[in-house]
Parts: structure tokens; C-alpha cells; sequence
């Protein structure tokens, strides 16, 4: 699951996935991720794991580990 987080990322932040995988990757570490962005990386992230986002769940999708952990309570493996 890590793999597919770390693609849809870097596919959506147009950025290499060595840099979108390092710990601490995140919002504030990363200028270009901002709200747009937010809502484009929900969304690719259901497109690819077949899930649908509930509106208190999008601002949780803040790095890897938070992401995997939403996915996770969604059923998703």
C-alpha cells in the first residue's frame, strides 16, 4: 500500500518518489502541496484504491503513515 501512496503523490505533486516517501513529507514540508492539491491527492487516492473519502477524513491525508491509517479503517489492504 506504502508503493501505491508514495505514486499517487508524487504523480500528483510532480515530484520525485524518493523525495515523497522520506519521513516527515507532508503539507508543511512540501511549498507546492497546497489546498488544491489537497483535494487532487484525496481524490487520485480514492480513484486508485477504489474508496470514497468522507469530508472529515481529507484533512487527515497529511503524509504517508496518516494516509495508510485512514485507508486502513476503511478496509483497504
Amino acid at each position: 500500500m506504502r508503493d501505491a501512496i508514495v505514486e499517487v503523490l508524487s504523480q500528483v505533486l510532480t515530484l520525485p518518489q524518493p523525495i515523497v516517501s522520506k519521513e516527515g513529507f507532508g503539507p508543511k514540508s512540501c511549498p507546492s502541496w497546497d489546498s488544491l492539491k489537497h483535494l487532487q491527492i484525496a481524490l487520485a487516492l480514492e480513484d486508485r484504491f477504489e474508496c470514497t473519502f468522507d469530508p472529515p477524513e481529507i484533512p487527515r491525508l497529511v503524509d504517508v503513515p496518516a494516509i495508510e491509517g485512514v485507508l486502513r479503517e476503511k478496509g483497504v489492504a
